[in-house]
């Protein structure tokens, strides 16, 4: 079974963990499952539970990330997949989001988002300047952000907000940031907190 976006499962615990000990779950099978796990999230599994991440056994493969001539042509790819015309976009703006999304750690959905906004706003024939192409493109890298950070656990997202609030006041002891803001915040929430060697 090939999972992609595996990270976006509501309970991979549960799921995984029954995939994995399927002959066990299933007394009448002797079929074995082999699971393909497929995310951009390097660190994905260690929300798993140790039973889950103990029974998977997980083998890593990284991939490389694409270059700018990958990048340009699976932009032109997505423009060929959408438009009547892709030829409408010029190649000096294929260009500069390829470039960009190159310096974004090669994160292909920020080059997409980018390519789709530029795309829209081209709908009614307008040009779009240098200046108008990288305010978009600044507009893309902010709802992909926003979309990873709406998607943190509970508390990786209390520990982000903490180290957030925490820098706006110039304060980066670990110990204070723990205290003072993640401890502080979980506290107001009725929230368990992670013990201090955990949280660092």
């Amino acid at each position: 079974l090939v999972l992609d976006e595996v990270d976006e499962l509501d309970d991979p615990d549960s799921l995984l963990y029954s995939l994995s000990r399927i002959s066990e779950i299933q007394k009448k099978t002797d079929k074995k499952v082999s699971l393909i796990l497929i995310t951009n999230k390097k660190d994905w599994e260690s929300n798993l539970d140790n039973a889950t991440r103990s029974s998977l056994n997980l083998t890593q493969i990284d991939f490389t990330n694409y270059n700018k001539t990958q990048i340009k042509d699976i932009l032109k790819e997505r423009a060929h997949w959408g438009l009547k015309d892709p030829t409408i976009i010029p190649e000096e703006h294929l260009n500069y989001i390829a470039n960009q999304t190159l310096e974004n750690n090669s994160d292909l959905r920020i080059g997409i988002r980018a390519l789709f906004l530029l795309v829209r706003k081209m709908e009614d024939g307008s040009h779009i300047n240098s200046k108008e192409l990288e305010n978009l493109y600044s507009i893309a890298i902010r709802d992909i952000y926003i979309e990873r950070v709406a998607q943190l656990p509970d508390h990786a997202f209390l520990i982000l907000y903490a180290i957030m609030k925490a820098n706006s006041e110039n304060i980066d002891n670990a110990k204070d940031v723990f205290e003072t803001y993640y401890a502080h915040v979980c506290n107001d929430l009725a929230q368990k907190s992670l013990g201090y060697t955990r949280f660092t």
